[in-house]
This record gives C-alpha cells, sequence and structure tokens, in this order.
C-alpha cells in the first residue's frame, strides 16, 4: 500500500501563494491532522503532539516559473517516492502559479500527504468538500484531473498506480434524499441479484476496547482511550475472487463496501449473541485492528528499519445492529446505507467530532474512483 498519496487540482483562474494562504489557512487550522505531527503511543497507537508550532509555511510552496501540465505529471512521477518528514504534519502542498500551453486552466495545485490523511479525510477531500461548501473560496470550474499514489512492491519494484475522474462530482455532506438519487440501487428497498461473495469475513484481530464507564459515548470527554486488556476477539478471512470483486460496481458498489461489509459481518455474527443478552440494539464501539509486526498497514518506504508510522489502528464505528442478517449482500448493503446515514444526517457533527479526535475515518463507501481503480487492475490482470 502507498505511503504518500499525490493529487493534482487545475483552476481556470490564477492561484498564488498570498491567494491560498488567505482562503486556506484558517479553514486548514481547524483539522487537527492538518496543524499537529502524529506521535506513537503504547499498542502503536497515534496521537497528535498538540505541543508543537505549526508554521504554514513549511507545508506550502509555490513554483512562479512557467510551467506546462506535462512537467507537473513528470515532477509528480519523481518525487511519488519521496517521504514526508514525521516531525511535521504529514502533507504538502504545492501551487504552480504559471500554468501554460494547457486548456485546463491557468495554474494548478499538487498535494502530497501521507496515507493516514487518506481515510476519509484525504487534503483532496477537505479542499473540494469545503469549496462546494463554500462556493466563494473557489472557482466553480475546478477540475479533478488525477490522483496518483506510489508504492513499493514486495521484490522493490517501484510501482505507480494513476486513475483518473473527469467532471466527477466529489464526495460532500449530502442529505438522505440526495444521496438515494445519487446512489439508487444502493438504498433501494428491493434486493439485488448477489454480487457473488461466497463468504464475507475479515482477516483482522478485533479487540472491543469501550467499556461500561465509557458509555454513553466515550468520544464525548475522552481523546485517547486505552485498552488495557481483551474483551472481544474474532479473525476470520474474507473469501472472495478478485474477478468477482470487480463484477461490485456492477451494482455501485466498491471494493471499501466489500471490506466494510465484510467487517460488519464479522462483527455482527461475533457479538449478536452477547448483545441478544443484553436486548441491545446498536453497538458504540472503538475497534482497534492488531495487526502482526510484518503486516503493518503504513510503514515508511525505503526504510525497512524505520519505526512504523501511525498505521490506523483505531477505527470508530456507530451502528445500528439489524438482528437476523446473514447474507453477506444484506451486510454490505446495510453498511453502505449506514455509513451514508451517519456522513449525511443529523449525526454530522459525531462524524466532525471523530475526525476532530482522531483525523481519520474509513474511506467513505460509493467512491466511484475505486470503481475505476479495481477496473483498471482487472484490465492490467487480463493483459
Amino acid at each position: 500500500m502507498a505511503t504518500v498519496t499525490q493529487d493534482i487540482v487545475t483552476f481556470q483562474n490564477q492561484v498564488t501563494y498570498e491567494s491560498f494562504l488567505k482562503k486556506w489557512s484558517v479553514v486548514l487550522a481547524n483539522y487537527p491532522i492538518f496543524i499537529y505531527p502524529i506521535k506513537k503511543r503504547r499498542f502503536l497507537w497515534s496521537y497528535y503532539d498538540e505541543n508543537s508550532t505549526f508554521d504554514i509555511t513549511n507545508h506550502v510552496f509555490c513554483v512562479d516559473e512557467p510551467i506546462t501540465m506535462e512537467n507537473i505529471h513528470q515532477y509528480s512521477r519523481d518525487f511519488s517516492l519521496e517521504t514526508l518528514p514525521i516531525e511535521l504534519p504529514l502533507w504538502r502542498v504545492i501551487i504552480f502559479s504559471n500554468l501554460i500551453g494547457s486548456s485546463e486552466g491557468s495554474s494548478a495545485i499538487l498535494f502530497r500527504y501521507h496515507c493516514c490523511l487518506t481515510d476519509g479525510i484525504s487534503l483532496l477531500q477537505m479542499f473540494l468538500t469545503e469549496a462546494q461548501n463554500n462556493s466563494e473560496l473557489i472557482d466553480t470550474d475546478v477540475l479533478l484531473r488525477s490522483s496518483c499514489s506510489s508504492s513499493e512492491s514486495a521484490d522493490g519494484i517501484e510501482e505507480t498506480l494513476r486513475t483518473e475522474m473527469v467532471n466527477e462530482t466529489p464526495i460532500v455532506m449530502v442529505s438522505s434524499e440526495q444521496e438515494m438519487a445519487m446512489h439508487p440501487s444502493v438504498l433501494s428497498k428491493k434486493v439485488p441479484k448477489h454480487c457473488g461473495f461466497k463468504s464475507s469475513r475479515t482477516a483482522s484481530y478485533w479487540r472491543l476496547i469501550c467499556t461500561k464507564k465509557d458509555e454513553p459515548n466515550p468520544l464525548r470527554n475522552k481523546k485517547y482511550v486505552d485498552a488495557p486488556r481483551e474483551r472481544c476477539v474474532e479473525s476470520r478471512t474474507m473469501d472472495v475472487k478478485i474477478d468477482e470483486l470487480g463484477a461490485l460496481s456492477e451494482h455501485d458498489l466498491t471494493l471499501n463496501d466489500a471490506i466494510l461489509g465484510s467487517l460488519f459481518f464479522s462483527i455482527h455474527s461475533f457479538l449478536t449473541p452477547l448483545l441478544q443478552q443484553k436486548k441491545a440494539k446498536s453497538l458504540h464501539s472503538l475497534l482497534w485492528v492488531n495487526r502482526k509486526g510484518t503486516d503493518l498497514i503504513y510503514t515508511p518506504i525505503q526504510s525497512s528499519t524505520a519505526t512504523p508510522l501511525s498505521n490506523r489502528d483505531l477505527t470508530a464505528l456507530v451502528l445500528d445492529l439489524p438482528f437476523g442478517r446473514e447474507s453477506a449482500w444484506d451486510c454490505a448493503m446495510f453498511m453502505h446505507h449506514q455509513m451514508w446515514l451517519k456522513s449525511n444526517s443529523e449525526e454530522a457533527s459525531v462524524i466532525q467530532r471523530w475526525l476532530r479526535y482522531w483525523g481519520w475515518m474509513p474511506r467513505v463507501c460509493g467512491d466511484r474512483c475505486f470503481s475505476s481503480f479495481m477496473y483498471c487492475l482487472l484490465d492490467r490482470s487480463e493483459g
């Protein structure tokens, strides 16, 4: 998996260093993950170093010399494996204020950020979401041209995977009615044809760390939560083929939906007997994914001996449990619907609270860019 993600956005109007800071410095200051470095603590958990001093000049740079889009893409490829300094917040913005020879715009911005910023709170997603909610901050003709991720394969071969999404609507907070209109097949009460799951399980080691003393909402007054002992454990595998995952896009589902559905199925099947005994109808928990030392999600590239940085062991979920659901398809559909409802209803403030406490969440469900990415992988494998 990639360590540094790169996105390029073009603008019809000219963006300068001063105009960017004027419009976005205050917005960025509202997100702790953009202004505080991430530090590790025991159990590989992470927290913000709030004693550090944030200097935006360490993160925003401007190139005033004339440059073409081809040169920007080449620049992006050349620096795709360059790591970000861990003593600073893990993001960087490079402004190209004088874009020439391109019909896409007169300036461009290259976003570079660590993968721990990709899980639902990516710099680009925040930028586009804030722009849509505050149209006066940005030209409405912003075009998302490409997103690039760098990765290093097991045999040491460097690869760059790229996807393109042109004239796509960025993911923003919308109402449930709008979501229904955008994804009718996902939220329809009519059960679609089975998408090909043989079973839905997840190869992870879970620990339920929410105790009675944390009720009703451990996020309300706790910034960090420790896991002093094991309480619930579940370990399973996801038995599904790559072509079956590719078929998800035919139902407006993505790889995210499959993973989230399998996570829910694992939690649901393991905890349902316990919750039924307590006559509970919902699960408010903090789930900690603990992987083996050789299977960390995020590790610094080109440094096998370096300390793993922020491998997102902590995931916050608030779910309503529908007792009786057993099929993988139902679980995936339900998980998709749940995540959208939690993000697009009155509980949006809860989502914001999560982001402020931990800085990341599971990637937003229904991301069509992931469908295109999956098709790209399938085409390569077939070729």
